[in-house]
């Protein structure tokens, strides 16, 4: 059980750390909404999606350093959190669903890479080159776990 406050610690600096990196990029987004020259309705779009997408990022991070804050205080909470955390049929079901999740995701950029390249190229090769990375990416993910596992 000490191994796994000692990997809880570590967890909890990453989001506090992440908290203060989503604070500031939040205050950022903030400070410069209206100096990037675009019309109103893009300058508006782009600045609300940064600070939502980094307001939820910051939620989740305060969300996580109170369960860990509040596991390290106590054993009861912390034997909780380790069961549930090293509970086999939940690993196994996130499993399935990031395996399954990655395919759909695959999938649904081909058939959009396909409809959108009779409207906008540039759009094509963007979601081309989104594809490209995926692949690239679960390609060498499964490299490497076939040769640590």
């Amino acid at each position: 059980m000490s191994k796994f406050r000692g990997s809880l610690k570590k967890r909890l600096i990453r989001w506090i750390i992440t908290t203060i990196g989503a604070a500031a990029v939040i205050l950022i987004s903030f400070l410069r909404y209206r100096s990037t020259g675009l019309n109103g309705y893009t300058e508006s779009f782009m600045g609300g999606f940064q600070i939502g997408m980094f307001t939820a990022a910051a939620l989740i991070a305060v969300w996580n350093i109170f369960i860990y804050s509040r596991a390290l205080k106590s054993k009861e909470a912390l034997r909780k959190l380790y069961i549930k955390e090293t509970d086999e049929r939940d690993e196994a079901i996130k499993n399935k669903v990031t395996y399954m999740g990655f395919w759909i995701t695959i999938g649904a950029l081909m058939v959009a890479s396909v409809i959108v390249g009779f409207y906008s190229v540039l759009i094509f090769k963007t979601l081309l080159a989104v594809l490209a990375f995926m692949c690239i990416t679960g390609l060498i993910c499964k490299l490497y776990y076939y040769k640590i596992m």
